[in-house]
């Protein structure tokens, strides 16, 4: 007999949708779970420079200062390398898999990265790809 008090929870993680648009009806905030709320934690990680975030300098990565060196082998294993790093060290709800630096966009100024991870709540592998673009 199932005991009717048991309740499964469907998210296990909740977090803001930082493109902060509005939700048509209640005008709150959208929010995102789960594997799209980690995925976006991944991105802001990647994307953060050391001393950006408020009393934690720690965190961050050098990827936007890797973005000015001129593109070789050695500066793509360098940026996967600062990739693996930051998310190792930062993001605990995921299993690191892989990391891959992808050279194609090079001639539109923009590195494709591919990152494959283990969601640990779950366990299911997920891909999830970013667009490293150099401002100007």
């Amino acid at each position: 007999m199932a005991n009717p008090h048991v309740f499964e929870r469907k998210n296990v993680y909740k977090d803001l949708d930082f493109s902060f648009k509005s939700l048509a009806l209640t005008r709150d905030l959208g929010t995102k779970s789960d594997t799209n709320a980690i995925n976006q934690s991944v991105k802001n990680l990647v994307m953060t420079n050391f001393g950006e975030r408020p009393f934690h300098p720690e965190i961050g990565s050098d990827v936007n200062a890797l973005l000015f060196e001129p593109a070789s082998s050695i500066s793509f294993s360098a940026l996967e390398d600062a990739i693996e790093t930051v998310l190792n060290n930062f993001e605990p709800r995921i299993s690191l898999r892989d990391v891959r630096v992808d050279d194609n966009g090079i001639d539109e100024n923009r590195i494709f990265v591919r990152i494959t991870y283990v969601f640990i709540e779950k366990d299911e592998t997920v891909d999830t790809e970013i667009i490293l673009e150099r401002a100007r």
